[in-house]
């Protein structure tokens, strides 16, 4: 098996919000699935062959806009989890889609890695009907703390990789019939918003 793991935070046009975003080393997602392989999909023969593609899409939970609520037992007051639309959990590019108010800057590796590790076990658990809650409950209990807080925290921004950390994105952008062609207001560079307030 081949597998691609990607991280996107969807608050990225909004300095406030883009600084929420937990400040961990991208090998920890990558641990996580790792680990959940080793003990439970290689013994249940599941996504041993091919490539993969999988998007794990976090986002800041604000109660108030966030109204709709995809009901699995996941779910908590603080945090949800569901299904982008744009993804199908029928083929090789898997997508999972978490709200939390508990994402945060100072988010420890240790607090992320719980909510990513349920994020993966959401998916399984849905796309395979043999797998059950209660085997990933089990498992999680067996995950490697001494490993996951080994990595530097808060983690350098090169250390992160986010999808979009190189990207520019403009900020209400019009239609210019006359130019033919989209104006943004400014351009918002995430690499230097970031590094304004954090500075590496």
């Amino acid at each position: 098996m081949e597998i691609i793991i990607d991280r996107f935070w969807t608050d990225e046009n909004n300095a406030e919000l883009l600084c929420k975003r937990p400040r961990v080393d991208y090998r920890i997602s990558e641990y996580l699935f790792d680990f959940i392989n080793q003990n439970i999909l290689m013994k249940k023969k599941i996504m041993q062959s091919g490539s993969y593609s999988v998007t794990l899409f976090m986002k800041f939970l604000d109660p108030e806009k966030h109204k709709f609520v995809f009901e699995n037992p996941y779910n908590t007051d603080k945090t949800r989890f569901a299904f982008p639309v744009t993804r199908s959990i029928k083929n090789r590019n898997v997508g999972v889609f978490c709200t939390s108010i508990l994402f945060n800057s100072q988010m420890t590796p240790a607090e992320y890695a719980q909510i990513v590790y349920d994020m993966y076990a959401f998916y399984f658990i849905f796309r395979y009907k043999k797998l059950t809650k209660e085997l990933f409950d089990e498992t999680k209990k067996k995950l490697d703390y001494d490993l996951i807080n080994s990595f530097d925290f808060p983690a350098k921004f090169d250390n992160q990789k986010y999808m979009t950390d190189e990207s520019a994105i403009g900020i209400n952008p019009k239609y210019d019939k006359e130019q033919r062609e989209w104006i943004s207001e400014r351009i918002f560079v995430i690499r230097d918003e970031y590094l304004k307030v954090f500075g590496e």
